[in-house]
């Protein structure tokens, strides 16, 4: 990550679900926003919808990103 912000990035960001776990670690290291998780977009979308659509999370693991609950919840302001 310093990596980056030494090539001044100016946003670091992940491309799978599971990153999610090294957000907060990536956020308090670094000075450039970090979005490691494409689940810390479910605010931005859910925002775009009415409330009677839904939002499908595809996942390599369903029980692995049931145990991510609590972390989304506090990361992401999302209930899944």
């Amino acid at each position: 990550l310093k990596w980056f912000e030494e090539k001044n990035a100016s946003c670091i960001t992940g491309d799978c679900g599971f990153m999610l776990w090294f957000q907060k670690y990536a956020r308090q290291h670094i000075y450039v926003p970090v979005i490691m998780s494409s689940l810390c977009q479910l605010p931005t979308i859910a925002c775009s919808l009415s409330t009677e659509e839904d939002i499908i999370i595809l996942t390599a693991s369903e029980k692995d990103l049931d145990v991510m609950r609590d972390l989304i919840r506090s990361e992401c302001s999302a209930d899944i």
